[in-house]
C-alpha cells in the first residue's frame, strides 16, 4: 500500500479528522500514522490501535 491509499482508506473511516501518514522508510513498507478525531475520545490506547488494525486486517495478514 502507498501512503496515499492509507491516507484515502482513514479518511473514509475517520470524517472530520487530522490525519497524517509519513512513509518512514522511503519503501512504502513502514509508516507512521497520526490521527486526531473525537471518535478516540475516552477510549483507551489499546482499543485505538485495534480500531486502526482491523481497518487494515486483509492487507496485515
Amino acid at each position: 500500500m502507498t501512503k496515499e491509499d492509507i491516507l484515502k482508506r482513514l479518511t473514509q473511516y475517520f470524517k472530520n479528522s487530522n490525519i497524517e501518514v509519513q512513509d518512514l522508510t522511503g519503501n512504502s513498507n513502514h509508516y507512521s500514522i497520526l490521527i486526531i478525531s473525537d471518535e478516540f475520545d475516552n477510549i483507551p490506547l489499546i482499543n485505538r490501535h485495534k480500531k486502526i488494525y482491523n481497518i487494515f486486517k486483509n492487507e496485515l495478514i
